[in-house]
């Protein structure tokens, strides 16, 4: 039998192919549970450019709700969090999100 996980990811396209994750959603990870995560912004909203920090308002007032500098897990524990979340032995992995998958566009 297939081991089987789903993934879902919300957060800000910033143009040019560049995804910042802030909201991780695996259900499967392990068992049958439902695990999300909210992950701090990877920088101050100060250092973006005045074009991204206008789309991460545009983002948080009209698409996700998710504020830029919301979070509770480290961004840099993104790939730990994946990796212990999704089973070694998983043979589907079912993704919503276009963005991951991608070689043009990596998450990370």
């Amino acid at each position: 039998m297939d081991s089987v996980a789903f993934v879902d990811v919300q957060g800000f396209a910033l143009g040019g192919g560049g995804f910042v994750v802030k909201e991780l959603a695996i259900a499967g990870c392990r068992d049958l549970s439902l695990r999300t995560f909210l992950f701090k912004p990877p920088e101050d909203v100060g250092t973006l450019p005045h074009r991204f920090r206008r789309r991460t308002d545009w983002f948080t007032e009209r698409l996700n709700g998710l504020e830029w500098s919301s979070g509770t897990e480290a961004y840099e524990d993104l790939d730990k969090i994946l990796e212990s979340c999704l089973d070694d032995e998983a043979t589907l992995v079912y993704v919503k999100t276009p963005y991951l998958g991608t070689s043009a566009n990596p998450l990370w």
